[in-house]
């Protein structure tokens, strides 16, 4: 008699869960989708705010942001180093081929040249490019030094290099070791 009635039982609560599966299934569905929205809409209200406060957000083709100054980017024609501030873009470098973060500083290494990015967000760059290829050009003088011809050459945080031998030792190695 127990084991009928535990069958009844079981039996019984098999028809009340197929006969209200629908309104359960329904329940879930939209409690799952509610979730998922509210999420969403939580995130981006946190990267709004972000953005407010000034801060570089990451999209689907940023590859690496250096102390929210400094951004390397994918772009249609190539990856670049920029350097952005004020809701502002300039390129550094275009053509990046590799880049490496080792002590505490970012080493690039590019078609245009090569730069260092410091724990105090000084970038120094050598460009190594022609004339031709390089995207905002420079001059050379009378002694044959490079002199950069870009918007940023004024900027604090950028110090173009007239020689690959301003670069120290350790520096020089890391590059041989990207390259």
């Amino acid at each position: 008699m127990k084991k009928f009635f535990g069958a009844l039982v079981i039996l019984a609560l098999i028809v009340a869960f197929v006969l209200n599966i629908k309104p359960l299934s329904k329940w879930l569905s939209d409690s799952f989708w509610d979730f998922v929205v509210t999420e969403f809409n939580n995130e981006e209200k946190e990267r709004q705010q972000k953005v407010e406060d000034g801060e570089i957000v990451s999209g689907k083709d940023t590859i690496l942001i250096w102390e929210n100054m400094y951004v390397i980017g994918h772009y249609y024609d190539s990856d670049h180093l920029n350097i952005e501030r004020n809701g502002t873009s300039n390129i550094i470098l275009e053509k990046v081929k590799k880049y490496k973060v080792k002590k505490k500083q970012l080493y690039i290494l590019s078609e245009e040249g090569y730069a260092v990015i410091d724990k105090n967000n000084i970038c120094r760059v050598f460009i190594t490019a022609p004339v031709e290829d390089f995207v905002n050009g420079y001059s050379t003088d009378s002694e044959g030094i490079q002199h950069p011809i870009s918007r940023l050459v004024d900027d604090e945080h950028i110090q173009y290099l007239s020689s690959y031998d301003e670069f120290t030792m350790a520096e020089k190695k890391v590059f041989e070791e990207m390259e």
